[in-house]
């Protein structure tokens, strides 16, 4: 986020960004995978990554790579990603488009 001008700002300013420009949020902030909070219809999609505290960076980016392999070409719009070590849960819109 510092690289758009958005480190330190509240969960709403970056979750309005995301949305205005059509773009699928990727974090680290648990907030973001409550539906109710960040309803379905309302974005692009979100990525969670759940990682455990003590794990390095490097292995997080590498879990979050293999989750995006694993998910190329998938339609995210509205739904939630989990990423977790090992495994990836996708949360998907109940008003899903045929």
């Amino acid at each position: 986020m510092r690289d758009v001008g958005l480190r330190g700002r509240n969960d709403s300013d970056i979750f309005t960004y995301a949305v205005s420009l059509g773009l699928i949020l990727v974090t680290g902030d648990l907030g973001f995978a409550n539906p109710f909070a960040y309803p379905p219809e309302s974005h692009a999609g979100i990525v969670v990554t759940r990682m455990p505290n003590e794990i390095s960076t490097q292995r997080i980016n590498d879990e979050l790579l293999r989750a995006l392999v694993e998910l190329d070409g998938e339609d995210l719009h509205g739904s939630i990603v989990i990423v977790e070590l090992g495994r990836t849960r996708i949360r998907r819109s109940s008003k899903a488009t045929p």
